[in-house]
């Protein structure tokens, strides 16, 4: 990879890190880039969020169904565990496009939105960044209230991953 497309690349994980502070600010202490000079497994994900893996792309040919089975297998490799409770997510970004987007599986979704959207939870799934924010703070709001009643706070609790 040749220094524009890392210095594309770092400038896209910075945005979508400040984007996370702005709307968390709660949780701004634990959202960084990661050094990538290191690797995954040394070091995390492309952007650290606790409870997720998110991994990152800036391009012209977008590949988010990659980058999901990057943050999988990354996130396996780095917790010792065929499966996890931090939720692998792929951010996405086509350039010269206005939007932003976020792909993980169904059953990923799901967990965010609190909901069965159906029955295939390893499909692949994509939606706008925004979109993706508000069900994130949907999902760390009853991860909150469940702390409080002293209930388990896993990330999912049937945690898929596709192959």
């Amino acid at each position: 990879m040749g220094l524009m497309q890392r210095q594309k690349g770092k400038t896209f994980e910075r945005l979508v890190a400040a984007r996370l502070r702005k709307r968390f600010p709660t949780y701004a202490e634990e959202i960084k880039r990661s050094i990538q000079s290191r690797g995954a497994v040394n070091e995390g994900s492309d952007v650290q969020f606790p409870g997720l893996w998110i991994e990152c792309q800036d391009a012209r040919d977008p590949t988010p169904r990659a980058k999901l089975a990057q943050a999988e297998r990354d996130n396996i490799a780095t917790n010792k565990v065929s499966f996890s409770d931090v939720i692998p997510v792929a951010v996405t970004h086509k350039l010269r496009a206005r939007t932003i987007q976020v792909s993980m599986t169904l059953g990923h979704l799901n967990t965010f939105a609190d909901c069965n959207l159906g029955e295939r939870p390893w499909t692949f799934v994509t939606i706008d960044f925004d979109d993706w924010l508000d069900l994130l703070e949907m999902w760390l709001a009853r991860r909150a209230a469940r702390q409080l009643d002293g209930k388990p706070t896993a990330a999912s609790s049937q945690p898929w991953v596709h192959g």
